[in-house]
Parts: structure tokens; C-alpha cells; sequence
């Protein structure tokens, strides 16, 4: 997850990618190039484009219900397929997809991906 990342901003500390214990630390550019850098690596290159995880993340910021991990809940809790809620979550998938990639190219998306290789 990208803690400079809108969803972040607009969410604080009800946004999904603070998701303990899957996410244990939270980072930034800045702080991952840190760590990296005290293990003797160097970043090659870094990205917050995630077309699987960026839009389920924009989409849950105001329908979280929406969430993935809400339908499984439900599904267990009744018993019934979610099938009006996934499919409406298919298309704000696609309503977002645009801010995704706005959000993205200033390096404000939901997570970073990075390539780092040994210094030197």
C-alpha cells in the first residue's frame, strides 16, 4: 500500500491498505527507496499503476460494502451469492479505471510496485 496515496488521504485511518496484519508497515516512495537502500539495494524503478488492486481499492473508499471481502462475509453469513453487488461493482470498477490512472501517473495510487536490484 502507498500511504501518500489518495485513497489514504481521503480515508486516514479507514482506508482498506491498513490492513493488519496482511500490510505490517505502510510506505511512501521515500521510505521504501530507505529501506532498500539499508539492505544494499537500489530502486530501478517504481510505480503506483495496479489495474488488479488500485480500482477495488477506489471503489471500496466509498462503497465498502463493495469490497471483496465483504461478499465473502455475506456469502457466509447467508448463504446467498452477492449477485446484484458484483455486478454493480463491475461497473464502478470501470468508472474509476480513468481516476485510477490520473491518480496513478502522479504517483498517488493506492500501492507501489517497485524493482530494485544490488548496488553496484
Amino acid at each position: 500500500p502507498n500511504i501518500e496515496s489518495i485513497g489514504f488521504g481521503l480515508s486516514g485511518a479507514r482506508w482498506l491498505g491498513l490492513d493488519f496484519p496482511r500490510h505490517v508497515s505502510q510506505f511512501c516512495f521515500a521510505s521504501l527507496k530507505a529501506l532498500l537502500e539499508t539492505c544494499g539495494l537500489e530502486i530501478v524503478d517504481a510505480w503506483t499503476d495496479s489495474p488488479r488492486f488500485n480500482p477495488p481499492s477506489l471503489v471500496a473508499l466509498f462503497a465498502r460494502q463493495l469490497h471483496r471481502h465483504q461478499f465473502d462475509r455475506f456469502e457466509a453469513r447467508t448463504g446467498r451469492n452477492p449477485i446484484i453487488r458484483k455486478a454493480l461493482l463491475l461497473f464502478l470498477l470501470q468508472v474509476v479505471r480513468p481516476l485510477d490512472w490520473i491518480f496513478s501517473k502522479m504517483g498517488r495510487g493506492e500501492h507501489i510496485s517497485c524493482v530494485a536490484r544490488l548496488k553496484g
